[in-house]
């Protein structure tokens, strides 16, 4: 009967001091990777000219995923805010209406919409290839005839 109990008291214990350095870990991993985050979301920001701010940047730990909250994104150049989100995850869809390429280069998808229907769907750059109204709307920003 003691060797069981010695064997139960030494996984517990083992079991405790592995929970306790998980957490500890935790608790040094997750800022970094919070401030790595912030920094990553600017400069990709000021590549493409735009200006984020956010009033808090999470990471939620029991469903994978990161919000920032009162997001505003603004174009640098003419100062225009082309988004302004009370909350956002980033595994969440954003829609954005595009007045320059810059702005969309950072899309997964571009939708051009003439009268009123989807004139062309897919990925900026293969748009761009097809040479069509996307080209023809945003061509001479990148110099394709």
């Amino acid at each position: 009967m003691s060797r069981r109990w010695a064997w139960w008291t030494a996984c517990g214990l083992l079991l405790v001091v592995l929970l306790a350095f998980g957490a500890w870990r935790l608790s040094i991993e997750v800022p970094g990777r919070l401030r790595s985050a912030e920094e990553t979301i600017r400069k990709d920001a000021a590549t493409y000219g735009l200006r984020v701010s956010y009033r808090n940047l999470r990471l939620h730990l029991l469903y994978p995923r990161v919000s920032l909250e009162d997001l505003v994104v603004v174009d640098e150049r003419p100062g225009i805010e082309l988004l302004r989100a009370g909350d956002a995850d980033a595994v969440r869809q954003v829609i954005v209406a595009a007045q320059r390429l810059s702005t969309l280069a950072l899309a997964d998808r571009a939708a051009v919409l003439f009268d009123g229907r989807v004139a062309e769907e897919g990925r900026p750059a293969d748009l761009l290839e097809r040479r069509a109204l996307f080209a023809d709307l945003f061509g001479d920003e990148i110099g394709v005839a």
